[in-house]
């Protein structure tokens, strides 16, 4: 990946992005956590709640794409990887013995560059498309 000064304008926005979601899922996590429900409900309800402060804070703040129904889908397949690879990262860590309440902090460190990089990816190019939009007048009539 090239590092333009628009890439890295994106990659200010997305630590920033990232900063603040993380704050709410692992805020969660943790709060669920002390009241004694497991990692799985834990994580999983925290992620869940900061979904859609990430795909507003996503879109408008961080790469400055529309939010709109295309967008959510392809939001919301970003972030399905994103929560598999979380999830099994934060299994594997706690199986090796990293304490539960501190587990996500060394998943974040090694899953933040993978996710910008998909979520890039998926956001703003047109290989990602979904093609939900209407056709135009002229691709209409060259049909009949």
């Amino acid at each position: 990946m090239e590092h333009t000064p628009k890439t890295k304008q994106e990659i200010v926005r997305f630590c920033i992005t990232g900063t603040i979601v993380t704050a709410i899922l692992y805020g969660i996590y943790y709060a669920l956590l002390y009241a004694d429900f497991s990692v799985d409900v834990s994580f999983t309800t925290g992620f869940i709640v900061s979904f859609a402060c990430n795909f507003f804070l996503t879109n408008h703040y961080t790469f400055h794409t529309k939010v709109d129904f295309e967008n959510g889908v392809r939001f919301s397949l970003c972030q399905a990887v994103n929560f598999f690879m979380q999830y099994v990262t934060l299994k594997l860590f706690i199986a090796i013995g990293i304490p539960e309440k501190v587990a996500l902090v060394p998943v974040w460190i090694i899953i933040f560059p993978i996710n910008f990089w998909l979520m890039r990816s998926m956001l703003r190019s047109d290989r990602f498309r979904l093609h939900l939009h209407k056709r135009t007048e002229s691709e209409s009539t060259e049909t009949l």
